[in-house]
């Protein structure tokens, strides 16, 4: 991005918010499978459990193109590979945000893919691990072709990405044939498009 630009990225908060937070526990969802051999969605006391191979949708959510997706969950297992899903049309048109590897216990990395595969990978200085005494909270948001990720309410990044997707879509799950997450709920909302204003210092993101 050019450090003579500022690029400030809002989200609407209040007026076109669309409540997605459903009572998992009790399997009220709109999730579907909708690709995955081996993929299994089920829905119990804490939460809605997605393992293996498979992407899940929300049939329930909105088919947006600019959204912020903010959703609290448990990893099933320390291996990687698995996310969330933005702007799926179809198994073929869809991105994906998630851990994707774990560097000898140091820290955890993180991917950005599309259906054809990784676009870009990150490294945070914290670890995603299984087991943990409270549920990880990761807030992912996609504003034109910039992705923001946070976790634990920490920004751990905000960037350009080529090859993405710019269609609008609905949300969900991704994992693979290894991982799996219980989810407890997640919210779904608009983000509004960039305000890009003249700066000659250094570019920086304002929420």
């Amino acid at each position: 991005m050019d450090s003579r630009k500022r690029a400030v990225y809002k989200s609407k908060r209040k007026k076109n918010r669309f409540l997605i937070i459903v009572i998992l526990q009790k399997g009220q969802t709109g999730f579907e499978k909708v690709s995955g051999d081996s993929g299994v969605l089920e829905a119990g006391k804490d939460g809605v459990t997605v393992q293996k191979d498979g992407v899940f949708i929300d049939q329930n959510s909105k088919e947006l193109k600019n959204q912020e997706v903010e959703f609290t969950y448990d990893p099933l297992n320390n291996s990687c590979n698995y996310g969330v899903v933005l702007r799926y049309t179809s198994p073929t048109d869809y991105i994906y945000v998630g851990p994707s590897a774990q560097n000898n216990q140091h820290y955890t990395k993180w991917g950005i893919y599309n259906q054809n595969g990784r676009l870009a990978e990150i490294e945070d200085s914290g670890f995603v691990l299984s087991g943990r005494d409270v549920p990880y909270k990761v807030k992912v948001r996609v504003v034109e072709n910039v992705v923001t990720i946070f976790l634990d309410n920490e920004e751990i990044y905000n960037g350009e990405i080529g090859g993405l997707t710019t269609n609008a879509g609905k949300v969900g799950f991704r994992t693979t044939e290894s991982t799996g997450m219980t989810i407890q709920g997640f919210t779904q909302e608009t983000a509004s498009a960039p305000e890009v204003v003249e700066n000659t210092s250094e570019a920086e993101i304002a929420f």
